[in-house]
C-alpha cells in the first residue's frame, strides 16, 4: 500500500461517517426500532476504513521516530579515522609508546626452546 491509497482509505471512511449526518434521506430509520441498518452499515465501514488507512500511518511514522531514534556513530567515526598522508596517499601509522618493562628480550636460542615447550 502507498501514502496515495492509505489518504483515500481515510477520506472515504471519513465520507461515510459524515454521510448520515449530512444526508439524513439516504438513512432513513426503520419503523420498528427508530435505527437505521444503513446508519449502522456506514458508520461500520467507515470505522474500518480509518483502521485500514490510519495503520498505515501509524506504522509508517513509527519507522520514521525509529530511524530519528537510531544511534550512528557517523561523527565519532569521523574523528578516529586516521588522516591520510598526502604525499605517499597511504595511511599513517599511528605507534603507541610502549614503556621498557613491557618489552620481550627474544634470545637467539628462542625457536629451539619453543620446540622443547
Amino acid at each position: 500500500m502507498k501514502a496515495t491509497h492509505a489518504l483515500g482509505f481515510v477520506l472515504f471512511g471519513t465520507l461515510f461517517a459524515m454521510l448520515p449526518r449530512y444526508a439524513p434521506a439516504l438513512c432513513v430509520p426503520d419503523a420498528i426500532t427508530g435505527e437505521s441498518a444503513r446508519e449502522l452499515w456506514l458508520q461500520f465501514m467507515s470505522c474500518v476504513q480509518l483502521a485500514i488507512g490510519g495503520s498505515y500511518f501509524v506504522r509508517a511514522g513509527l519507522g520514521f521516530a525509529a530511524e530519528l531514534l537510531e544511534y550512528t556513530p557517523a561523527s565519532e567515526a569521523a574523528q578516529t579515522v586516521p588522516a591520510l598522508n598526502a604525499a605517499t596517499a597511504r595511511v599513517a601509522p599511528h605507534v603507541l609508546p610502549v614503556p621498557e618493562s613491557e618489552l620481550l628480550e627474544i634470545a637467539p636460542d628462542w625457536l629451539a626452546k619453543r620446540g622443547t615447550a
